[in-house]
């Protein structure tokens, strides 16, 4: 099926859908848990910074924007955990 779509899309592309799908399985079990701790916020944003070439697609760019805001002061707040976890929830479906 990969290089099906491979074969469609272009390779590249395909490997870029291939690297958006470990962000979703990344946010699917922070939101399993409905808690977002210090650790995943900081797992995330460096994922995110070592894999710059999907910043710019859905649902990476989402992340990036919101935790641009939650990181602006280098302080995890309350408040800012609690908009990226809302993000997070929008962004699998989940009801938490």
């Amino acid at each position: 099926m990969q290089s099906a779509i491979a074969a469609l899309i272009g390779k590249d592309a395909a490997v870029g859908m291939g690297k958006i799908d470990e962000p979703i399985g990344f946010l699917t079990g922070v939101a399993s848990d409905g808690v977002l701790n210090d650790q995943e916020v900081d797992a995330l944003s460096g994922w995110l910074n070592r894999n710059e070439t999907i910043r710019e697609k859905w649902p990476a760019s989402v992340i990036v924007n919101r935790l641009n805001n939650v990181l602006e002061d280098c302080i995890i707040t309350d408040e800012g955990r609690h908009d990226l976890m809302v993000t997070v929830n929008q962004i699998t479906g989940n009801d938490n």
